[in-house]
């Protein structure tokens, strides 16, 4: 079931769709609409499988949240389109002598970078967010989002399981992306910290990722299901919030030129 905020944010969505729907400037947002739905709603059942509640959740997030990714991709060209993508650092440098998450919490330095890398997960600047009423969403959807992780990293023991996935995680990634999950997992388990856009659409990239390419199951790169499904779960819900947000922003851009 889709949560009240996911529900409000889609609602405005569609209002504002309606603007455009029937000209020339509405066939850039059908793709978006069909499969932003489409992860909303979408129901996974396992008739006749044995399989335990962590599992089930897990699978259907991972699988939700990838359709909420592809549903993100859509807008990439339209954000593009209307120049709404962040600046490209001038230099990225490296992350001093820590190339992996681990290496990072071991010499215990808060990294942080002269620029964020550009890629997909940090495609649309969020300056470009005007609308007021898309402000305090988007606000809201970021605490949601750290709310819902709370028990996931408010112990010593829970950080360490999420840090072992996120290790799975970077682990499997190339280049620009790993420099955004030292960052993301730096964020999200920092309470001195803030969290950003960009770095919940990174781990979501990533996963996204794993399970079209490399196959990634509910077992995959954890053992305690729960911490995993918690994690995918809050990514799913701020993914589809966050693409509404953008898409919404990118039609009320439209509309006013």
């Amino acid at each position: 079931m889709p949560t009240s905020r996911t529900l409000t944010t889609l609602d405005y969505f569609s209002e504002t769709y309606k603007d455009i729907e029937d000209n020339s400037n509405g066939s850039d947002f059908k793709s978006f609409n069909s499969r932003v739905l489409l992860a909303i709603y979408s129901e996974i059942t396992f008739p006749g499988l044995p399989i335990e509640v962590d599992e089930m959740e897990t699978h259907t997030f991972t699988s939700k949240l990838s359709e909420a990714w592809f549903a993100y991709e859509t807008l990439l060209p339209i954000i593009a389109k209307f120049g709404f993508e962040s600046d490209k650092p001038e230099k990225i440098k490296p992350y001093g002598s820590a190339n992996t998450i681990q290496e990072a919490i071991a010499l215990h330095r808060n990294f942080a970078s002269p620029g964020i890398p550009l890629g997909k997960a940090t495609m649309f600047d969020d300056s470009r967010i005007t609308d007021a009423y898309l402000e305090i969403l988007m606000e809201g959807s970021i605490d949601d989002f750290c709310q819902s992780i709370q028990s996931i990293t408010s112990t010593t023991d829970s950080r360490d399981k999420t840090q072992a996935y996120m290790l799975h995680l970077e682990k499997h990634s190339l280049g620009l992306q790993k420099d955004l999950l030292l960052l993301s997992y730096n964020a999200i388990t920092n309470s001195n910290s803030t969290t950003a856009p960009y770095h919940v659409m990174s781990i979501a990239y990533a996963v996204r990722n794993q399970y079209v390419h490399a196959g990634e199951i509910f077992s995959s790169g954890i053992e305690d299901l729960s911490i995993k499904s918690t994690l995918l779960a809050a990514c799913f819900t701020f993914v589809t919030q966050y693409a509404l947000i953008i898409a919404t922003q990118l039609i009320i851009h439209s509309v006013e030129n």
